[in-house]
Order: structure tokens, then C-alpha cells, then sequence
């Protein structure tokens, strides 16, 4: 799958329980411009017919939904998670709400695309070059994740994405049915960027003469052609060497930090960090949330993050043997712990993101 533009992100639906909820997402989402749908265990298995009597012309996104295992592998390719939920949780976690999401969105691509910028900027002999236009960077991947119609997300679940993501409501009862929190959000992202496109549409129209310039006749119209030909094609002739520049800064997926988050915490539980499991559980889910408040993290900067373990951890094992882990820790090093067989997802505060559909 192509990088999609920032504003047009994935929706992935974590265990949705009723098949109609499902139908009713790929039939808004269609409605408003997004097409990647991504589910992760959905209850009654997948396909359910029932999703397609809600889903109306938006059956060709069922077909081309996505079902993963896990909440981790289905947004390991995003470079920005939002989790969707009604009720403030006990961890420190920014938010925005679905009005503020778009600009979000934009301040993040305008972030990728400024870094992949100064990446190109500069070449081999110091000096400057044109920088990348804007679609040449690679721009960022982001996800809003909805949680169980019952009780929500759990909170390492919300503790694996970014940002928190609100809609404004009631104070009295703020709780959604899913899909009507995925058509309020989407809805947005729709209405921001009609309301860019028809800035440009009116910027356009008040700058006024180019066409009648181009058609006025004879030399001055085909020169302006002309012109406007050679500087696609010198924008040709350099994007793919800006697109490899602008990848060497690209944002971290959050796959990548996963990766380095796996491996932090199985160095910590050689080296006896933990106490015991339920100290390390705790941990992972603090480290999880720590690592998605950071803002901007480069896929060269996880390298030196890993480079830096490996030298302590080379340190350290120089020095001789490695204390051993608690008891249960072992073999079981991810960076999101997974909630207990048993445990009630709202157990610790996992609060509900969205209402049963009957309610």
C-alpha cells in the first residue's frame, strides 16, 4: 500500500462486536474519502453478512477491509495513532478533538514534509538544491482507532497510540455508538479539506487573467504553455533522487518503534530491572505511553536509539553474567502488554469509546 495524504487516514476497529457497526463505518467512510478499513478480531468473525445490509455501496470496502490479529500489527505501518475514547483515563496522554483533528493532520505532514526538506536541501557539495515539493515527501501515515461497542479501548491500547481523540458531547452522556463516532469524526476531516478546496478554488478565481493570458493568442499563449511544461519536467527529472533524501528523514512507523520498545524491554528483564511480572506489566505500559507522546521521531533516530542500547548493553555484558528476570517475565518482552485472559476490559479504567449499538 502507497502513503496516503495525511488528511486521509485509516480507521481500524478493534473487536467490533456487531456486524451492522461495521457496515454503517464503510458506508460513512465511503461517503466522506477514506477507504482504508482495518479490523482486528472482529467478534462474530469476518466476513459477516450482517455488515452489508448497513453498508449499502460500500460493500467494495468490506471486500477490501483488512483483518489483523493485533492492535499492534494492524497500525505497525502508521506513523500517527489517534485512539478514540469518551473518558479521561488515568495516564498523561495529549488530545484533540475530532474538530481539531485536521489541523492536527496538517501540522504533522507539514512537520514530515519540512524535515524531508532539510534532508535534500544541502547536496554533496554543500550546496543548496531546490527543495522537495510537497507531494515528492513521503507523506506521513496516521489511524483513528475505535474501540469495542461495550467497553472500548483498553488502556495499552490507549497507551500504544499518539493522541487521544475526543468528540465534543454532552458532559451527561458523551458515549457514541461506533458508527456514529466514526461519521462524526470522518465528517470533519471531509468538511476541512472541502473548505481548502474551495480557498483555492476562490484564490484562483480572484487572481483572474492566466487562462485569458494562454488564450489571447499566438506566441505569448504558447510560451506560457511552454514554460509551464519545463518546469514539470525539471520537478521530473530530480524527484527521484529528492525521494530518497526525504526517506532518510521519513517518520518512524510505529512498527519500528515497537521494534526498539520489544527489545528495550527484554534488555531491562535480563538485567533484573523489574521486581516482579506485575511491576513489569506496569512499565511496559508507562514505556508505551512515554514513547507515544514523542513527537516527530525519525526512522534514523530509532537506529540510534538501537545503536545506543547496543552499546550498553555490550557494556554490561562484558562485565559477566546477567541477572535473571521475574518470574513469568520471560520470553514474553513486547512493548504493549496484552490484557490477562479473564480480565474485564474495563478493569484499571479501560473506558468505553463508544455505546452498545442498541443504545
Amino acid at each position: 500500500m502507497t502513503r496516503f495524504e495525511a488528511g486521509r487516514p485509516a480507521v481500524i476497529l478493534v473487536e467490533p462486536q456487531i456486524g451492522e457497526n461495521i457496515g454503517a463505518a464503510a458506508r460513512v467512510m465511503k461517503n466522506f474519502g477514506l477507504r482504508d478499513l482495518r479490523l482486528v478480531q472482529p467478534r462474530d468473525g469476518w466476513p459477516n453478512p450482517a455488515a452489508d445490509a448497513t453498508a449499502s455501496h460500500a460493500a467494495d470496502l468490506l471486500r477490501s477491509a483488512r483483518l489483523y490479529d493485533s492492535v499492534a500489527d494492524a497500525v505497525a505501518d502508521l506513523d500517527r495513532i489517534y485512539a478514540a475514547t469518551a473518558r479521561t483515563r488515568f495516564m498523561s496522554k495529549a488530545f484533540v478533538t475530532s474538530r481539531q483533528l485536521p489541523a492536527d493532520l496538517r501540522a504533522l505532514a507539514a512537520a514530515a514534509a519540512a524535515a524531508a526538506t532539510s534532508s535534500s536541501s544541502a547536496g554533496a557539495d554543500g550546496e543548496t538544491e531546490p527543495a522537495a515539493p510537497a507531494a515528492v515527501a513521503a507523506a506521513p501515515r496516521a489511524g483513528l482507532m475505535f474501540g469495542r461497542e461495550s467497553s472500548g479501548l483498553t488502556n495499552d491500547e490507549v497507551a500504544a497510540a499518539h493522541k487521544v481523540l475526543t468528540i465534543e458531547a454532552d458532559p451527561g452522556y458523551p458515549v457514541l455508538n461506533l458508527g456514529q463516532a466514526v461519521a462524526l469524526t470522518v465528517y470533519e476531516l471531509f468538511h476541512a479539506r472541502l473548505d481548502v478546496a474551495n480557498a483555492a478554488a476562490a484564490a484562483a478565481a480572484a487572481g483572474g487573467g492566466g487562462a485569458g493570458n494562454g488564450s489571447g493568442g499566438g506566441e505569448r499563449g504558447g510560451g506560457g504553455s511552454a514554460g509551464g511544461g519545463g518546469a514539470a519536467a525539471v520537478v521530473a527529472s530530480v524527484a527521484d533522487e529528492l525521494r530518497q533524501r526525504a526517506a532518510a528523514a521519513r517518520l518512524a512507523t510505529r512498527g519500528e518503534l515497537d521494534g526498539f520498545l520489544t527489545r528495550l524491554m527484554g534488555e531491562l528483564d535480563e538485567s533484573g530491572f523489574f521486581e516482579s511480572a506485575d511491576r513489569r506489566a506496569a512499565t511496559s505500559r508507562s514505556i508505551s505511553n512515554l514513547a507515544g507522546k514523542v513527537e516527530g521521531l525519525t526512522a534514523p533516530e530509532v537506529a540510534l536509539l538501537h545503536g545506543m542500547l547496543s552499546k550498553l548493553t555490550a557494556a554490561r555484558r562484558a562485565r559477566g553474567a546477567r541477572p535473571a528476570g521475574p518470574a513469568g517475565a520471560a520470553g514474553s518482552s513486547t512493548a504493549t502488554t496484552a490484557v490477562p485472559t479473564g480480565t474485564a476490559a474495563t478493569e484499571s479504567g479501560a473506558a468505553a469509546a463508544t455505546a452498545p449499538a442498541g443504545g
